[in-house]
């Protein structure tokens, strides 16, 4: 095990010592174990990109050495790190800057890559996105990867994107912020590989309303949906051509649906194998989707059938459209959030999603609603929470599906609550210490206090727990401002 130096400002090639460190990434050898480090408060122009992988006992560091500010790297590069089928890496301290693509690329380039852990890094003013997990290859899977105290902004797409087959990622204190400067940009992106939006190319089975159609050899269906008719079609194992209206199956490579009618025209598509979970703790997503017309750049989106998704202690605000957002998505928490000022509605559900618990969440002058909900949706539970002087309504549900209790609303423009009743719910002023930011805490006397719904072990965001019946809100009454 070695540690190599890198300083670009050096004149000549170099060795790689401490005394003679290399000019140049390219001059480097990567060895599992091996620790390569560049000069703090140097820049430079090109990418990193380790030609082997670390292992179990023996990763691969990349960081910083010296004093000042963090190295750069990228500078006009495609990625500033470039990481293609490379696993058990640590990477660190590191500014990736100015890259023509994304500031991180890590990809499973169809082998399974595991254990990248990326912390303090700074990713900004890139094409593309800021970091960007991309497991688009069917037969392979990028799972355990952790991003903590990062910095992702100013990027043209996405601050964060995970896209396709990613398992077990984890962001914890990480920021995004003004991302989407050339195209719609969330802060945080997260959605599985998804077929196209297919509305031709179905084969009649001849059994009933049934139709057809074959998938690549890789594909294993796990859900599908008509997204014509906002409808989540239900899996029927073993039925092949004889699924009924509203089911699927899959058998070998042929996928059966049945929307009850000839398919093509609608938009169909289907989740192609499964990802997640994901988990983001203390995590602030601001700014986001500042290009004109770029449209709605949400502070955190889940997406595109996302499963197994838990936000805690998140904050989501002045974005250009929702704070958090869920689309088409099961299993997924958020719990002790904030989404405040934000254009669309501060929690936006949309598509038919299945299993989504709201808990202990604030949701404060965004332009539309406090908490809304379209399309079919199950399992849908929004308790314990605030919605404060939105544009629209505290909480609105076009559908069915959705149940509330224990909520506060007040002082929305077009009321507490549309199309949902809210058990026990609290209409009066919630007494913030400074409405205009809602995340400061509660005045002492406020109607929130005990007016929770008992929850097994609750706690507030600080992690003391709370005595049940627990408050409304994500945070402990606090002493007068």
């Amino acid at each position: 095990m070695a540690t190599i130096y890198i300083n670009p400002e050096v004149s000549g090639t170099g060795s790689g010592t401490l005394n003679d460190p290399y000019r140049s990434w390219a001059s480097v050898t990567w060895t599992a174990g091996n620790s390569y480090l560049q000069k703090r408060g140097t820049s430079f122009a090109g990418q990193i990109a380790p030609s082997t992988s670390g292992t179990l006992g023996n990763p691969i560091e990349i960081g910083a050495y010296g004093d000042g500010a963090r190295p750069i790297v990228g500078v006009g590069a495609q990625d500033g790190l470039y990481l293609a089928a490379r696993q058990y890496i640590n990477v660190a301290d590191l500014e990736l800057s100015g890259n023509t693509r994304h500031g991180a690329y890590i990809r499973t380039s169809g082998s399974n890559i595991t254990t990248i852990n990326v912390r303090r890094c700074v990713s900004r003013n890139n094409a593309n996105n800021g970091f960007f997990l991309d497991g688009v290859v069917l037969t392979a899977t990028l799972s355990n990867v952790l991003f903590e105290d990062c910095e992702s902004y100013d990027n043209g797409e996405h601050g964060y994107d995970c896209l396709g087959i990613v398992q077990t990622v984890s962001w914890k204190r990480c920021i995004a912020a003004r991302n989407g400067t050339r195209v719609l940009g969330h802060g945080f992106s997260i959605h599985p590989f998804l077929s196209n939006n297919i509305t031709s190319g179905w084969t009649a089975t001849g059994v009933g309303t049934s139709y057809s159609r074959t998938l690549s050899a890789s594909e294993t269906v796990q859900k599908a949906i008509n997204r014509t008719d906002g409808v989540t079609l239900t899996k029927n194992v073993g039925a092949g051509t004889g699924v009924s209206a509203n089911q699927w199956d899959q058998s070998g490579t042929t996928l059966y649906i049945n929307v009850g009618t000839n398919p093509n025209g609608k938009t169909m598509a289907w989740k192609r194998a499964t990802h997640g979970p994901f988990y983001y703790e203390d995590c602030v997503s601001y700014e986001n989707s500042t290009a004109a017309g770029a449209g709605e750049g949400h502070g955190f989106a889940a997406d595109d059938m996302t499963s197994d998704a838990t936000y805690e202690n998140c904050h989501g605000y002045d974005n250009e459209g929702a704070g958090l957002q869920c689309q088409w998505s099961d299993n997924v928490t958020h719990r002790n959030c904030s989404a405040v000022r934000n254009a669309l509605s501060g929690f936006r559900t949309t598509g038919h999603t299945n299993g989504l618990v709201v808990d202990r969440c604030i949701s404060a002058s965004n332009v539309e609603h406090g908490f809304f909900y379209d399309q079919p949706h199950s399992g849908v539970q929004v308790r314990n929470s605030i919605a404060h002087r939105n544009g629209g309504y505290g909480l609105i549900s076009s559908v069915a599906g959705v149940t509330a209790a224990n909520n506060l609303t007040f002082g929305n423009a077009s009321g507490a609550t549309a199309s949902v009743t809210n058990a026990s719910g609290v209409t009066s002023d919630p007494l913030f210490v400074d409405p205009s930011k809602p995340w400061l805490g509660l005045k002492p006397g406020s109607p929130c206090q005990s007016a929770g719904a008992y929850i097994q072990g609750a706690k507030d965001r600080f992690g003391r727990r709370y005595l049940n019946p627990p408050n409304i809100g994500p945070w402990a009454i606090l002493p007068r401002a």
